[in-house]
């Protein structure tokens, strides 16, 4: 009785259909035959759905048959909900993957912005105008593709809001007079200077450490109502600030400031 082994590979596009492979000894011969299809050899890509016989037959007649059966391919479909959006820097695009079948992986590249690059629904917060791919793959390790664009445009007056004033007592609430941002981490100090009533500078960016780091919402890069190591008096202080903006734009601001003591 010939041996016959027999084996199938799923394409992952549905018009590919099913590869099959039938193994027996080199002289017994081998034959396949299925829906519309009759053919010899070990070899039989694309078949479609339905009932296969396969038959090895060795030289003295002696035959060994199996019955495949070709299932409908499952084809992994992917769908991108929205793959457009027109941001104002500072907004978030909610990102939206859909598939067609559960146990379904999803990469979404670049993973710059995104609250998570591995989910089918993640949230992107950009500062710049960007193109995503995602990346669909399933257990059979079948992938699709989508892409989805961001446009972004910059409200540079509403990205920056300088305070009118603080309270620098010690009391731990608004003792620190600093910048503020809806996106701080989009935008770069190039400088930040107080100047008091007499046109002194009080406060001066420059002066402290780290400042090549310094960024909006952050209190190390603020002022401390001391002046000279003296509390700084109570009044008015002139506020100047020129910002970079991702989209390399430079803007200077400037502000009026309420020191209350």
């Amino acid at each position: 009785m010939p041996d016959l082994r027999v084996s199938t590979q799923v394409n992952c596009t549905a018009t590919l259909g099913t590869d099959l492979v039938a193994l027996t000894a080199p002289q017994h011969f081998l034959s396949v035959d299925g829906p519309g299809y009759n053919a010899t050899g070990s070899e039989h890509p694309g078949l479609l759905p339905g009932a296969y016989a396969v038959r090895a037959e060795s030289s003295a007649g002696c035959v060994r048959d199996t019955l495949i059966q070709v299932l409908p391919i499952n084809e992994l479909l992917l769908r991108i909900e929205e793959d457009y959006f027109s941001l104002v820097m500072g907004e978030y695009a909610p990102l939206s993957a859909k598939v067609n079948k559960t146990g379904v992986e999803f990469l979404w590249e670049p993973a710059a912005w995104l609250n998570d690059s591995s989910i089918a629904n993640p949230v992107s917060r950009p500062i710049q105008p960007i193109v995503y791919t995602v990346t669909a793959t399933d257990n059979n390790g079948c992938t699709k593709t989508d892409t989805v664009r961001i446009d972004l445009r910059i409200d540079y007056d509403a990205t920056l809001f300088i305070p009118n004033a603080f309270t620098p007592n010690d009391d731990g609430v608004n003792d620190v007079f600093y910048l503020r941002s809806n996106i701080p981490e989009a935008l770069r100090i190039n400088y930040f200077r107080i100047f008091d009533k007499y046109n002194e500078t009080v406060f001066d960016l420059d002066r402290l450490e780290g400042r090549d780091q310094a960024s909006p919402d952050d209190r190390r890069f603020g002022w401390d109502g001391q002046f000279r190591g003296q509390k700084a008096e109570a009044g008015s202080y002139r506020v100047t600030v020129s910002v970079l903006f991702p989209d390399g734009v430079v803007k200077a601001f400037t502000g009026t400031l309420q020191l209350i003591r």
